[in-house]
This record gives structure tokens, C-alpha cells and sequence, in this order.
């Protein structure tokens, strides 16, 4: 596992600079792309077997639904509804 992780820091998205203008000064700021760094993230073969890439259900024995992770929630299936096909939602927890 420890070769996986190290392979997968060696592809990271490169570092950015921009000054930041601010009251009292200029500010250096560092940052990776957020696109970029989703897209790193997604191929990474490590994470394949712990993807969801749609909305799901689930029902407890007594018939009442379950909400335990964020693609069970109604939301992502009404987002996704709305993507052209092919496409899928990508939410990233900061």
C-alpha cells in the first residue's frame, strides 16, 4: 500500500502561486487547482472499489428508507437527473 501512496504523490496536480492583493499588503497564496485535483483523485486505483458514481436507495427491514451516505439523499438523484447522460456528480468534502 505504501508504494500505491507513494506513486500516487509523485502524479499530484502542481502548485500554483497568485498575490493576493489585501488591505495591508500582498499576500503569496499556494493552491492546486480544485478540477485537477478531483480528476487526480477519480483514477486513482486504490480508491476503484470504494466509488459511487449514482444515486442510491435503501430500506430498512420495516420498509422505511435509510439515508446514510450522500448518494442516498434525494438531492443527488435530482442533480443528476438534471446532468447530460454519461455525466455524474463529484461531490468533495473540504
Amino acid at each position: 500500500m505504501y508504494n500505491q501512496i507513494y506513486r500516487m504523490d509523485n502524479q499530484l496536480p502542481k502548485w500554483r502561486e497568485v498575490f493576493i492583493s489585501r488591505r495591508n499588503g500582498w499576500r503569496f497564496f499556494y493552491f492546486r487547482d480544485p478540477v485537477e485535483r478531483a480528476r487526480y483523485l477519480l483514477r486513482q486505483r486504490p480508491y476503484k472499489d470504494h466509488m459511487v458514481y449514482g444515486p442510491t436507495w435503501a430500506i430498512d427491514p420495516e420498509g422505511d428508507r435509510v439515508y446514510s451516505e450522500m448518494n442516498s439523499g434525494d438531492w443527488w438523484r435530482e442533480t443528476q437527473d438534471r446532468l447530460p447522460p454519461g455525466a455524474t456528480i463529484v461531490p468533495l468534502i473540504c
